[in-house]
């Protein structure tokens, strides 16, 4: 019996100590300052990146760069395709940023004016993203860069494409 009781006032003592433990920490947390707390959804006075305003030209160049699906005309013969966003056929997700490289003849399709270029731009999509479809992650990127290549060529009747460039290629 004296073995029980000693068992007994053990747990009573923790009992209480935890007791008393836990209303330390309510004291602690009802007598704190929690204005002092930096919100992470309200400004900084004390950076100086709050106190220069990014300007409307740097946004919209950030909202560009960050996803863009337009088709635009560089230098040297290279057309960029903008963005895609599709889902593999083994369940993955393709992030690519895809360039392509054109025949610089005289005569050549892509060698009109960039107006045009542009507004074919649903057409040079599209035919990547027919190439694309089917592919899985484990898909060598030049049997993709192959393909997309022949499929861009079949749906032009002047120019070729000399090369397809990957600029960004992520699999998730």
């Amino acid at each position: 019996m004296d073995e029980k009781v000693k068992k007994l006032l053990t747990y009573i003592g923790y009992f209480f100590a935890l007791i008393i433990f836990l209303i330390g920490i309510a004291y602690g947390i009802n007598s704190s300052d929690f204005s002092k707390i930096k919100k992470y959804d309200e400004p900084d006075s004390n950076t100086p990146k709050s106190s220069a305003p990014i300007s409307k030209e740097k946004q919209r160049y950030a909202a560009a760069r960050y996803y863009t699906t337009s088709v635009t005309v560089q230098d040297n013969g290279m057309i960029s395709l903008g963005d895609f966003t599709m889902n593999l056929a083994d369940g993955k997700v393709l992030t690519a940023n895809i360039s392509i490289k054109y025949a610089d003849n005289s005569d050549s399709w892509f060698s009109s004016e960039e107006s045009k270029i542009v507004s074919k731009s649903s057409v040079l999509r599209s035919s990547v993203i027919n190439a694309m479809h089917g592919s899985t992650a484990r898909t060598n990127s030049s049997d993709v860069k192959d393909r997309i290549k022949d499929n861009l060529n079949s749906h032009l009747r002047e120019g070729e494409v000399e090369a397809v460039y990957f600029n960004k290629f992520i699999v998730q």
